[in-house]
């Protein structure tokens, strides 16, 4: 079960879908999983955190590509 909920919500890299994941854990927990959701929702806010500092950062302006 581990590899399916890893694959199904890997991709994800906001903070916000990251919450989103946390909750419907929450509210429909795996026992035998949760350590690996956990991990793959902390994962996921480091990643989450990533993009929003580019975000926030030169790399996102286009003058910093010119």
């Amino acid at each position: 079960m581990d590899a399916v909920i890893v694959s199904s919500v890997c991709r994800f890299a906001t903070l916000e879908k990251a919450e989103e994941v946390n909750q419907y854990f929450s509210e429909h927990p795996i026992p035998s999983s949760a350590r690996r959701i956990s991990q793959t929702v902390e994962s996921m806010r480091v990643n989450g955190a990533l993009l929003e500092r580019v975000r926030n950062s030169d790399l996102n302006k286009d003058t910093y590509w010119h």
